[in-house]
Formats: C-alpha cells, structure tokens, sequence
C-alpha cells in the first residue's frame, strides 16, 4: 500500500506541471521546447503560434533550425545558448 507521502509528493507534482503549463501556454514570449539531441520541436505556446501564424501541430516535429535563417543559429553564441537550456525542461 502506497504511502501517504507518495499520494502527496504525486499530488505536488500534478500541481507543479499544472502551474508550468499554465505559464508556459500564457506567456507573451516566444517559447519553444526543443529536443536537444535531434533539434526537433516538442512543443510551442500559444505566442510562438500566434506570431509565426503556424498552427502548432504544424510546428511540432519540424527542425527547429529550418524555422531560422541557418547563419543566426550557427554563431558560437547561439549554439551556446541553446545547450545552456537543454535538458532544463
């Protein structure tokens, strides 16, 4: 029989992603959520789809490189940027 600590912590960790998602579709900024291996989109908010006027089924799969110009995300700085947040989420 599960401990009460295990339906709480399960509890607690609904809450939490309830409270990522809900930020994470209702903020103004542009976010995607990228595999860092295959650099295939995973998932988009709603500001991405609004302002690339894709839908996001459209956006999820495709490379996240063939959305930007191929000389912007191959600067040292980028490349740097986008491993700094792989895996975070």
């Amino acid at each position: 029989m599960p401990q009460q600590s295990d339906y709480s912590d399960k509890s607690r960790l609904r809450d939490l992603e309830e409270q990522f998602r809900a930020v994470f579709h209702e903020a103004l900024d542009v976010i995607f959520i990228v595999d860092g291996t295959s650099g295939n989109i995973l998932d988009v908010n709603r500001t991405t789809t609004r302002i690339l006027g894709y839908e996001r089924d459209t956006i999820i799969g495709k490379e996240f490189a063939s959305l930007t110009p191929s000389e912007s995300i191959s600067t040292p700085e980028m490349m740097n940027d986008i491993r700094i947040f792989d895996g975070i989420i």
